[in-house]
């Protein structure tokens, strides 16, 4: 049985990888492998400085460094999630403009995503950096040492609730932050509507398309200065959930 301070790094080294590998900013693509390895052991060595934990031999230490992992991942995803809510309203946003079928490829999580999907998710980002947020994962990450120490996981139900809570929260979020551009463009497809009524002749098709369009294009314009509120709110919710799961955990 290993004991003392490199048992700590490497149960810390398991946690703060599973984070790095799952959390906003650090976790995107256009960092190097290398670098987030690196990033991962060099705040595992830092946290584990103090701890002094125990590794039993044999398939349980496979058990206990693979708990690590799942609250890193937990912690991680649970920050991820309010991009989530942003990137949700540039999708919905695209779907009532017609954007619907043009997808743009994102080089942070290499996956397709919608054009106002990817310029909400950008601003998103950058609004993350603005309000520190990059340093409150860190701390994030250090508070979950207090909160949890090192082989005390015990993964059960209770996270269950909260998480489930906070993923409702997060999709009721992106569609408010949707909701007066959807609004809008509804309105303005009833008007189309009435319109091919009372002028059969009009192609409301060609028409609207490129209406809605720019009309889409003025209003989240509009909209956009109101995004870091609540982007803002969004953070601090994730942060507050990570917290309420680690001590459940």
């Amino acid at each position: 049985m290993e004991t003392g301070w490199f048992a700590a790094f490497v149960m810390a080294l398991a946690r703060a990888g599973g984070f790095v590998s799952s959390a906003p900013v650090f976790s995107g693509r256009g960092l190097p492998v290398q670098v987030r390895a690196a990033l991962a052991a060099g705040l595992a060595l830092f946290m584990s400085a103090r701890a002094k934990v125990m590794l039993p031999p044999g398939p349980e230490l496979l058990l206990f460094l693979g708990k690590e992992v799942v609250v890193g991942l937990l912690m991680g995803y649970t920050v991820a999630l309010a991009f989530q809510a942003v990137q949700i309203a540039g999708e919905v946003i695209d779907f009532q403009m017609g954007f619907g079928a043009i997808n743009v490829l994102d080089p942070m999580t290499s996956t397709s995503i919608s054009v106002m999907g990817q310029i909400h998710y950008t601003l998103a980002i950058v609004a993350f950096l603005l309000l520190d947020g990059h340093h409150k994962l860190l701390i994030l990450l250090a508070r979950s040492f207090d909160l949890l120490p090192l082989g005390t996981v015990s993964l059960g139900p209770g996270i269950v609730g909260p998480a489930v809570g906070f993923l409702a929260r997060t999709f009721a979020l992106g569609l408010q932050l949707a909701a007066p551009v959807i609004v809008a463009l509804f309105s303005v497809d009833v008007v189309l509507g009435v319109v091919a009524k009372a002028v059969p002749q009009m192609n409301v098709f060609i028409v609207g398309l490129p209406l809605k369009i720019g009309m889409g294009t003025v209003l989240v314009a509009v909209v956009l200065p109101h995004l870091l509120a609540a982007v803002q709110v969004a953070y601090q919710a994730a942060f507050a959930t990570a917290e309420v799961l680690l001590r459940r955990l």
